[in-house]
């Protein structure tokens, strides 16, 4: 792995440059289980440096809803909704 490259998920300094974060779970019938813990922290992680967060899909109650709600909010933030200053 090149060293040279900085990893938003490691130098979190470094997410004033990066595009918005996407997440959700997997789909389709042989798909993994995702843990809720996993995308709150990505979300609080994003949301300390202003970086904008996308939730594409969780599965709830066994199906995969694409927009869900996460604590109550829909994290919908899109790279055309992102603006450079």
């Amino acid at each position: 792995m090149p060293t040279n490259i900085p990893y938003c998920s490691e130098v979190w300094d470094f997410f004033v440059g990066c595009q918005p974060v996407s997440a959700g779970c997997e789909s389709g019938p042989n798909r993994r289980p995702a843990e809720l813990d996993w995308f709150r922290s990505v979300r609080d992680q994003c949301a300390a440096p202003g970086v904008p967060f996308y939730l594409k899909q969780l599965e709830i109650g066994g199906k995969v809803i694409a927009l869900p709600e996460l604590d109550g909010v829909v994290h919908d933030a899109t790279p055309w909704e992102v603006h450079d200053e």
